[in-house]
């Protein structure tokens, strides 16, 4: 029988997981800065609004109980790494470092910390592991899906206003060809099924 001592409130679970995408390095970059739009691919994040000065307003649900704080950037160097950690409330905090690799890919490596509620023993501390660990797992399988929607296609470029109004008039008449074709058709179609009337 295994015995798990039963005073190990706020106990911080720490976990740590790396995922390759498909996405060149500024961009990955980009988006986990981008802490708004976490709640796309975050499972219990619900809400992060900045509060100015580098700081965000955070709403989670976790285990059926929601979850605020306050957080700030500790440190951020571009397409390599960013930090940040709550000022309020529970322990929260979280680093994202960045690898760049070939072919426009890049490697994550995420660091998540928290404290475990108050008054688990060491059964339920297992769980609160085990589910923390796959929870993080399926955010980076998310935003991996992410970056394959978004990123496998190159971004347009916007076109020179010359260009434009050239593509809207090839567009003009590519239709008038069509509908002219269609109506062609149609009369051929028409005065055979008349003759054979």
């Amino acid at each position: 029988m295994q015995h798990y001592p039963t005073e190990l409130s706020g106990t911080p679970l720490v976990f740590e997981e790396r995922v390759v995408v498909t996405a060149p390095i500024d961009r990955v970059y980009r988006r986990w800065t981008d802490f708004p739009r976490f709640p796309e691919f975050m499972g219990q994040v619900k809400e992060i609004r900045p509060i100015g000065a580098d700081r965000y307003h955070w709403v989670a649900e976790r285990s059926g109980a929601r979850h605020e704080w306050d957080a700030v950037v500790t440190d951020r160097e571009i397409n390599r790494h960013v930090a940040w950690h709550s000022i309020n409330g529970e322990h929260h905090a979280m680093t994202v470092r960045l690898s760049a690799l070939d072919g426009d890919q890049t490697e994550i490596a995420l660091r998540v910390e928290y404290d475990a509620p108050v008054g688990q023993d060491g059964s339920s501390l297992d769980h609160l592991r085990q589910t923390g660990q796959r929870e993080i797992q399926q955010d980076l399988e998310r935003f991996q899906v992410s970056c394959a929607t978004h990123w496998s296609v190159p971004a347009a470029r916007p076109l020179a206003d010359g260009n434009r109004r050239l593509l809207l008039a090839g567009a003009a008449v590519a239709t008038v060809g069509i509908l002219a074709g269609a109506t062609v058709w149609f009369a051929a179609r028409r005065r055979r099924s008349r003759r054979s009337a």
